[in-house]
């Protein structure tokens, strides 16, 4: 005979709900941040010794390659971040030859 004020729910031994750990960041995803902050700040140093000049993304890719392993795009990839939060002032002047102006 079981009591009525017991079930397998009401025991936290038996509980069927699972406890949920804290997300933790991969070493993968803890490299990408890392190497991406790495590109942004030669991205950005780049840019600063450019101000009102114009380059080919294909100068931007040489000049970042040089000092970090990169992947080809992750240069122009990460200058649209920053474009896109203000941090550096660049526009695309022509898409054809990829050329582009900081202002």
């Amino acid at each position: 005979m079981t009591h009525p004020d017991l079930s397998l729910q009401s025991l936290p031994l038996f509980t069927t709900q699972r406890p949920v750990a804290a997300p933790r960041a991969s070493v993968q995803t803890t490299e990408l941040v890392r190497v991406e902050g790495r590109i942004a700040e030669l991205v950005l140093a780049f840019c600063a010794g450019r101000v009102g000049q114009t380059f080919h993304l294909a100068e931007l890719n040489a000049y970042v390659s040089e000092r970090v392993q990169v992947a080809p795009d992750s240069p122009r990839r990460i200058l649209s971040q920053l474009r896109k939060t203000g941090q550096v002032a660049a526009e695309c002047v022509s898409r054809s030859e990829s050329l582009w102006r900081v202002a």
